[in-house]
């Protein structure tokens, strides 16, 4: 089927190609996507009549005069338009039904609107670039639609082989995340903290050999330090700064505990030392030893990295040239005739994809059903 055929149709999930429903693809990079018509800069406008006046009105932001009811007449309203074609309220209301109810009820504010109809443009702009460059030929784009057709221009026109990275590039990746490159050593160690010091010397007579389940019961049923009680007083693995990783601790232990826990041996309870309102034990339970990886190990993959952030930044400049050159003209305002159900979606038979496609789900397959 030629794809310029397929996509030049109202390129929908849920349209049928090929005796299977085809669900549009994205690339990952937060596009929306709303159905289009996919026009080829090289090809004559697809309006080969002069609008009516019925039509003449539509562009100018009003419905058309024969629309059927008062709710086709207000999602027949053009919200953007762009070279080579538009985006009506109805198109994004159903790109709005298509999502999760937790990201319908962020769509129910108008800014999230008006940013959502901004990226509906931008992967519009997009479509019609790759068809510019003649990827709308290409044999796997034309079963697929007009999202592959972005995949086969950025995969193509922007691909950077990581081995062309320079050494240079590497050893400056490698310098600036070294640290989190490397595992320091670290201990798990649960904690209790008791009123006085007398308490704390007859608790770890008490639990002295019994194990990290016995220490961990008696914080739970002793402890007054409320942070950790009702956890059994773990505080899991931390190294010698108090840090749960190098690069994003879940919180800094104290440096009394810490102090505590590099004093005692593992699987022994640490002598009584001040903490907060009274004294606290530190039970260690596990350690993990220092690791370091080299800068031969991590090379392939900061390569692989720094490869894939040159293409997304190439993908991103290109973008803003295309919103430069082709400058949409957006109508924010009739988003107030936006209607949004936040709490459920609309109605879609059983084993059908919702429409249009979202550019972040994978594809959608649907056996044929004989209709």
């Amino acid at each position: 089927m030629d794809l310029h055929t397929t996509m030049g149709q109202r390129a929908c999930s849920g349209k049928r190609v090929g005796g299977i429903i085809v669900g549009l693809l994205g690339a990952g990079i937060g596009w929306g996507v709303t159905c289009h018509q996919v026009v080829r800069a090289d090809s004559p406008p697809t309006r080969d009549k002069a609008p009516d006046k019925a039509e003449q009105t539509v562009e100018q932001g009003q419905p058309k005069a024969s629309a059927q009811t008062p709710g086709d007449a207000r999602r027949a309203l053009v919200v953007a338009r762009f070279t080579g074609g538009t985006i009506t309220l109805g198109e994004l209301e159903d790109a709005i039904a298509n999502k999760s109810p937790a990201t319908r009820q962020r769509l129910a504010q108008p800014e999230a609107q008006a940013e959502l109809l901004r990226r509906m443009v931008d992967y519009e702009l997009l479509i019609r670039e790759a068809e510019r460059r003649g990827y709308g030929q290409d044999t796997v784009v034309k079963e697929r639609g007009g999202r592959l057709a972005i995949d086969a221009m950025v995969q193509r026109d922007f691909a950077l082989d990581p081995a062309s990275v320079s050494e240079e590039q590497v050893r400056a990746r490698y310098a600036a995340e070294r640290e989190s490159l490397s595992t320091p050593r670290r201990r798990r160690a649960s904690l209790v903290v008791l009123a006085s010091k007398a308490e704390a010397l007859k608790l770890k007579q008490q639990l002295t050999g019994k194990g990290r389940q016995a220490f961990q019961r008696a914080a739970r049923r002793d402890s007054i330090d409320e942070r950790t009680r009702q956890q059994g007083g773990r505080l899991g693995y931390f190294d010698q700064q108090g840090r749960a990783t190098p690069t994003s601790p879940a919180w800094q232990v104290e440096k009394e505990i810490v102090t505590a826990t590099y004093a005692t041996a593992k699987d022994e309870i640490s002598e009584p030392f001040a903490f907060g309102p009274g004294y606290g034990l530190v039970h260690v339970s596990a350690e993990q030893r220092a690791t370091s990886q080299t800068l031969e190990a991590a090379a392939p993959a900061l390569r692989e990295a720094l490869a894939t952030e040159a293409r997304a930044a190439a993908v991103e400049a290109l973008q803003q040239r295309l919103s430069e050159a082709l400058p949409a003209q957006l109508q924010p305002q009739l988003l107030q005739h936006i209607e949004v159900d936040a709490e459920a979606g609309r109605g879609i038979p059983a084993g059908s994809p919702a429409a249009p496609a979202d550019p972040r789900a994978p594809a959608v397959y649907v056996e044929p059903d004989g209709v």
